[in-house]
Formats: structure tokens, C-alpha cells, sequence
């Protein structure tokens, strides 16, 4: 018998605790990019500076990491549809790692556009946040990039590894973005391999699937039966105003 939680929540609104094992709901989680998280921490640490009691409640515990807004697919209901490909050098963003632990960060969570697009500087910052600031890491992907070489390299400072599967179907797929045209869409396919990939790591493999109007009566059953994510996390779409609205 398949055994994973399944969880619903919008766009922007959830932070996942992974040491907790609990998903916290916030009304206004921050979504930190590359460009302002800098900033954003050394704020948050001169506020420490007032009691013991205001450092605890100001603490980040959880931070999703944005390396930056390019990605291989164009899914329908994207709101990063404002593509740019701005991210910080190694360096800065080690800095910005650095700031966050100093601040209490212990999960950080790393995420895009698609981070694999750019898997040298994923994987050093993987290695840096696991191994020279000892916080939890997960990574989100469409999981398209995800190569075995990479997987041996640096999946031993991975923690959890999430992948969007949003249909098992793959003219579904094919409709929603995920993979290219109908005839030549390998979205599933990949997945299976991934999850082997997480499983031969000893990485924690979670799915997420964003509901939407083209796939909101599939029966996904079987082949989440399949994957058998340790997690199974559903998104209700917000639709933004100049990101995808229309979509």
C-alpha cells in the first residue's frame, strides 16, 4: 500500500518545515529572489539587536531561494512568466547563505524558474548550505535537467528533492507546457527516472501537481502508486495580473 501525505494550498502561501515534518501556513510569507535577499536578512538581523525574546520571533526559519527566473518550459499557469536571467555570482550568494544562518535559517529551499538550468551553482550551493552552514536542503524542479552525474556529484547534500508532475497524460502535459508537443512528450518518463535517481541518493522525493482545468478530473492513482512520494503536495492556480492571467 502506497503511504504519502497529500496537502492543498495557493501559490505563495505555504513554507514547508522539513525538520518539523509539518507544513506552517503564513498570510504573508515573503518569497525572497536572489536580488533582495541580502538586504532582506540584514534587516532581519539589526532587529536582533533589540531582546532575546524579539530574536526568536524574528528568526527565518524556512527561506525559498530563487536563483533566478529562467526556465526550459512554458507552463500555462506559470506566474513567473516576466523571465529574466539575473542571479548572483557564487560568492554573493554563498554571503547570502551565510546572512541567513546568522539569522536561523535551517532549510533553505532552492527553487526557479528552473534551478537546473544552471546546475554548477546549484550544486555549490547545495554543498555550501549542507556542508559549511548545516541547514536542511530541498530543491524544486520540472525535473527535465536532472542528470545522473550531477545526482552523484551532489546529491548526498540534498535532503529532498520536489518535481512537478501535473499529468500523467501526456497530450495533457503537452496542453499545460510540461515537455514539448503531444506526439514527442517524455514528462512521465523522466519522473521515473528521477524518483530512481532520489532512491539510489537516499533523497526524499516529493510531487507536486498544480490543479488546473486540464487536469482536475484525471485519475492519477496508479501511477502516483508508482512514484510513491514520501509527500504529495497539490496547488490550487492564482492567477496574477500581467504573469498569467489569460493563460
Amino acid at each position: 500500500m502506497c503511504s504519502f501525505r497529500i496537502v492543498f494550498s495557493n501559490f505563495l502561501t505555504t513554507k514547508h518545515d522539513a525538520l518539523s515534518g509539518h507544513f506552517r501556513f503564513f498570510e504573508n510569507m515573503r518569497i525572497i529572489l536572489p536580488c533582495i535577499i541580502v538586504t532582506h536578512i540584514a534587516t532581519s538581523t539589526l532587529s536582533y539587536n533589540a531582546s532575546p525574546s524579539s530574536m526568536v520571533a524574528n528568526r527565518v526559519k524556512s527561506v525559498n531561494y530563487f536563483i533566478s527566473r529562467e526556465c526550459n518550459y512554458k507552463c500555462k499557469f506559470c506566474f513567473h512568466t516576466q523571465k529574466n536571467t539575473h542571479k548572483l555570482g557564487l560568492g554573493k550568494a554563498k554571503l547570502g547563505l551565510q546572512l541567513l544562518q546568522h539569522s536561523g535559517t535551517e532549510k533553505i529551499n532552492f527553487a526557479g524558474g528552473e534551478p537546473f538550468l544552471n546546475p554548477e551553482l546549484l550544486g555549490e550551493l547545495c554543498k555550501y548550505a549542507r556542508q559549511d552552514c548545516g541547514m536542511a536542503v530541498s530543491i524544486i524542479s520540472n525535473g527535465s535537467l536532472i542528470k545522473p552525474d550531477w545526482m552523484k556529484r551532489y546529491g548526498e547534500y540534498v535532503d529532498i528533492l520536489g518535481v512537478s508532475v501535473d499529468s500523467f497524460d501526456p497530450a495533457t502535459n503537452a496542453a499545460i507546457g510540461r515537455g514539448g508537443d503531444t506526439d514527442k512528450n517524455q514528462h512521465v518518463n523522466r519522473m521515473l527516472k528521477v524518483r530512481e535517481l532520489c532512491s539510489n541518493q537516499g533523497i526524499l522525493f516529493k510531487m507536486n501537481t498544480v490543479v488546473c482545468s486540464l487536469n482536475h478530473d484525471e485519475d492519477m492513482n496508479e501511477h502516483v502508486s508508482r512514484l510513491e512520494p514520501y509527500r504529495w503536495k497539490a496547488f490550487q492556480c492564482l492567477i496574477l495580473k500581467g504573469e498569467n492571467a489569460g493563460g
